[in-house]
């Protein structure tokens, strides 16, 4: 008999993932900062969403700190979140398009 159900897999982050992620990055690029606040900040607004927390460290590190030569802080991670709820993306519209979609 071939099983058809929900596939129960956890996909999401947890902060020692997260910290680990940002550890190697701080490594590699010599920066010093406070990882296990920052992995918390970050797990806050996320909740280890893969593509959330990779979209964040993205804009912190493409557009936010683009030369790479500051050490990220709190407020660096709520600007990141505050430009990723501004942008479009399909993650979003798609959440939106099934919300609008299911009555319940």
């Amino acid at each position: 008999m071939e099983h058809r159900g929900k596939i129960d897999i956890d996909m999401s982050f947890n902060e020692y993932e997260i910290r680990t992620m940002l550890s190697d990055y701080s490594n590699e690029n010599m920066l010093n900062f406070d990882i296990e606040v920052l992995s918390k900040e970050i797990y806050k607004f996320t909740n280890g969403y893969p593509f959330l927390v990779s979209r964040i460290c993205q804009i912190i590190d493409e557009n936010i700190l683009k030369n790479r030569d500051k050490a990220w802080d709190e407020f660096h991670i709520q600007k990141a979140m505050k430009i990723l709820l501004e942008e479009n993306n399909t993650l979003f519209d798609d959440l939106i398009k099934n919300m609008e979609n299911n009555d319940k």
